[in-house]
């Protein structure tokens, strides 16, 4: 059992976003389960594309990700939840480290929610895009 299991889908998503925001790392991994999954499909020209299982892989992600791209902005669509399932829609606006480029960046996620713990975050977007601003 965890602290997080009283919260519904909703709270622990709305709670995930205001620690993404925030850069609380803490949060963030104290509202992950152990096993989580964590997939980017797309483009393979991009380093963080893939999946990442458990925790710990999903930390190194986290962190190679943060070397590569800052978000300036990041601005929630729509949030729709239905029981376990979440769909987030967001807008956001993409600086690249290595180029300076900046990007607007349409994403969607389905973040799946158990016993009060994200067990599974599977990232949409248009990574050719995304790749060509990264060149």
């Amino acid at each position: 059992m965890t602290e997080n299991q009283a919260l519904s889908t909703g709270e622990v998503v709305q709670t995930f976003l205001q620690a993404m925001g925030a850069g609380d790392g803490v949060t963030i991994i104290r509202l992950m389960a152990d096993d989580i999954v964590w997939t980017v499909p797309g483009n393979d020209d991009l380093p963080w594309v893939g999946r990442y299982e458990g925790i710990q892989a999903v930390q190194g992600f986290l962190a190679d990700f943060g070397s590569y791209i800052e978000i300036v902005d990041n601005q929630v669509v729509a949030l729709v939840v239905q029981d376990e399932n979440a769909v987030l829609l967001t807008q956001q606006r993409l600086r690249f480290l290595n180029t300076g480029k900046e990007i607007d960046n349409s994403l969607a996620a389905h973040i799946v929610v158990q016993n009060g713990q994200i067990t599974a975050y599977t990232v949409y977007e248009d990574t050719y895009a995304v790749s060509q601003a990264q060149a």
